[in-house]
């Protein structure tokens, strides 16, 4: 899809800008620039009239009502709605639209639009077109024919290159008098009502842009997909020539000529809408237009000035199925009357997934995170849904409006758990598929979809006298890097014997144990991932066997151990910004700083990428490098907000090794 702008000069239009900061990262730069109208020679004899300042037809726009629910899916709505602010002098795109009812003529009155209050407030609504809106372009009882709407064919076509024959779009009717939608059903349009047309002029078309407001369509973007992907919004102005002409399109998002719509202050336009593809949209507008300009007499129009222009407002819609999930996760111990909790103790998980409407939610998932210190056991899943304990997806399916369903997991606390706290975590989300098409359901409220719950496993309030060593390692170190000074071990008697050593305890798996000259050497295993944010610490037992009794027989029981203590220290990135508000185009600069690096700074790199936050963590993208400490720039001309990563790691045979937690910074240019 394209952004819809104005190509003459005297129209709004939208530059996209590609920019390469210092390690070249692509950023999306914007501006918006509004030309001036071509001029007129004014005849010479004419004495201009002062320019009247536009009045409203009806009262000033009032504040927004209280608002009843985010989701707007029934009505005619003025959604594109315009009024005169007179305190700023400026046109203004309703924030808080009107609903709207045709009263037809009859009974010797005339036909009127009668507006509403509405508890609609655009910052915080969803436009939704439902599935229940889809028609099929090619069938023959369809009023959404080829002939008619061929545009809306051939942005089908581009979405289906293989032609497999698929014609549905989600359709919405034109609003009264040029529509007649279903009493339940969604209708929008655009709405000049509150301009007072005398303050607009009298149609003479000499005069530029007399008697006219135009709505700018400056992007249309689809927010699910990250980019600018196959699908495309079409509007059709429905006052054809004929049945059998094609109506005209005032929007078409494949065509930046398509991208304006005008009215006459005082009137509505109500366009038919199509939408080729599910999926999350938002449209950016705003609107232009020109109080009338005469000169006394009438003799010659006058030069116009470019005019007055609102400032650009935001519009999200949603197309396709939707569904409020939510999930709800406890945890607790299996034995009620256990007042504490200790390794080997069961826990009791429980997870229940909803949806409050107002669609069935399709192909439904709860990913449920175990953490290190709970080791699954078992699982009763609700009849239909099913657990798989290696992925931790519970899969669900269908889940109808006002339904929920429970989950039910067995854990056991690992060995080694004392005082730790336990994080169980489940996320709940919901597929829609057409065809080989596949997308994340929409969802209008998505702080509901994720939840955890913890439970802690008892300290160890007295322990023993040991006698121990205690060591450190940096976390991310590589496989074979030394921890500890060598262990020595005295076997001077018997300097043939071939020592045995062994290393016991929870996360023994994670260090190896080497002979050395006169003693013992503990090293990274290889494998192994030491990460301080996971464990800050390992208790371990090494112990020492020569394989012989006494008597010099085969006896393979250990002779001796001493207890060895892991510190694991935290290799420490951080990174800084100079400005994270600059203005457009300003250059920012990051600073990077290491401490505790686990192999030399010149083995190290990191990985540097940026995404809009909006966007999930797959959308990152970025590029490599080494240094510290060390420094790169960036810079964007558009009015928008970024989230750069960094994170570092190691090679080890091509493959990345100890690779860092994620450290974000989020920079807003020109807010």
């Amino acid at each position: 899809m394209k952004a819809l702008n104005e190509v003459p000069a005297s129209r709004r239009a939208v530059g996209i800008t590609m920019t390469l900061a210092a390690l070249v990262i692509t950023l999306l730069a914007v501006s918006m620039t509004v030309g001036s109208a071509q001029a007129q020679t004014p005849d010479p004899t004419a004495t201009p009239t002062a320019t009247p300042t536009p009045t409203p037809r009806f009262p000033a726009e009032p504040a927004c009502p209280e608002q009843a629910a985010p989701v707007v899916d029934s009505g005619h709505v003025a959604l594109f709605d315009v009024w005169w602010n007179d305190d700023e002098g400026e046109l203004t795109n309703t924030s808080c639209p009107p609903t709207v009812r045709h009263v037809p003529a009859g009974r010797g009155g005339e036909a009127e639009d009668i507006r509403s209050p509405s508890s609609i407030d655009i910052a915080e609504t969803i436009i939704h077109i439902p599935n229940s809106a889809r028609v099929d372009l090619s069938a023959s009882d369809t009023p959404y024919t080829k002939a008619k709407y061929k545009g809306v064919w051939d942005a089908d076509d581009e979405e289906n290159p293989n032609g497999d024959g698929d014609r549905m779009v989600w359709a919405l009717p034109a609003c009264p008098p040029d529509g007649a939608p279903a009493t339940d059903g969604l209708c929008l349009s655009f709405s000049a009502a509150l301009l007072n047309p005398a303050d607009w002029g009298d149609g003479d078309i000499s005069v530029k842009g007399d008697g006219k407001v135009e709505f700018h369509v400056d992007h249309i973007h689809q927010l699910d997909t990250g980019g600018q992907g196959r699908r495309y919004v079409l509007a059709y102005d429905v006052h054809g020539d004929s049945a059998t002409l094609p109506y005209r399109p005032v929007i078409d998002s494949r065509n930046v000529v398509h991208g304006r719509v005008e009215l006459t202050p005082g009137e509505y336009e109500r366009p038919i809408w199509f939408f080729t593809r599910s999926g999350k949209y938002e449209f950016q507008m705003h609107v232009t237009g020109q109080p009338e300009r005469s000169p006394a007499g009438g003799r010659s129009p006058v030069s116009p000035d470019p005019g007055v222009s609102s400032d650009v407002r935001k519009y999200l819609f949603h197309v396709g199925l939707m569904a409020d999930l939510s999930v709800d996760v406890t945890a607790a111990p299996a034995d009620s009357t256990d007042t504490s909790l200790d390794p080997g103790d069961n826990v009791t998980i429980t997870i229940t997934a909803g949806n409050a409407g107002p669609d069935t939610a399709t192909k439904t998932k709860v990913n449920v995170a175990l953490p290190e210190g709970l080791t699954y056991s078992s699982a009763v899943a609700v009849t239909g849904t099913s657990y798989d304990s290696a992925s931790g997806v519970w899969t669900i399916g269908d889940l109808a409006k006002d339904v929920s369903k429970t989950l039910t997991i067995t854990a056991t606390v690992a060995n080694g758990t004392r005082a730790q706290e336990q994080t169980v975590t489940g996320h709940i989300y919901a597929i829609e598929e057409f065809g080989t098409v596949e997308s994340l359901e929409l969802d209008p409220d998505t702080s509901n979809n994720e939840d955890d719950a913890s439970i802690t496993v008892t300290s160890i309030p007295n322990t023993d006298p040991i006698v121990s060593t205690m060591c450190s390692v940096i976390e991310f170190s590589k496989p074979g890097t030394k921890v500890c000074d060598p262990v020595k071990v005295k076997d001077a008697d018997n300097t043939n014997d071939t020592l045995i050593y062994g290393l016991t305890g929870d996360g023994a798996g994670h260090f190896d144990v080497r002979s050395v000259t006169a003693g013992a050497q503990i090293v990274v295993a290889q494998g192994a991932s030491i990460e301080y944010a996971t464990r800050p610490s390992y208790a371990l037992i090494l112990t020492i066997s020569d394989g012989k009794d006494a008597h010099g027989n085969a006896d393979p029981s250990i002779d001796d151990s001493i207890d060895v203590m892991i510190q694991v220290l935290d290799f420490k990135v951080s990174w800084t910004v100079s400005n994270a508000n600059p203005s457009l185009g300003e250059r920012v600069t990051f600073t990077v700083t290491l401490e505790n690096p686990p192999v030399p700074v010149n083995e190290l790199s990191y990985f540097n990428g940026l995404k809009r936050p909006n966007q999930d963590d797959s959308k990152f993208r970025g590029i490599t490098g080494r240094g510290n400490p060390g420094t790169f720039t960036a810079a964007s001309g558009r009015n928008e907000a970024f989230v750069y990563r960094l994170q570092f790691y190691y090679l080890v045979g091509g493959e990345k090794k100890g690779l860092t937690q994620a450290n974000d910074i989020t920079v807003r240019w020109g807010n």
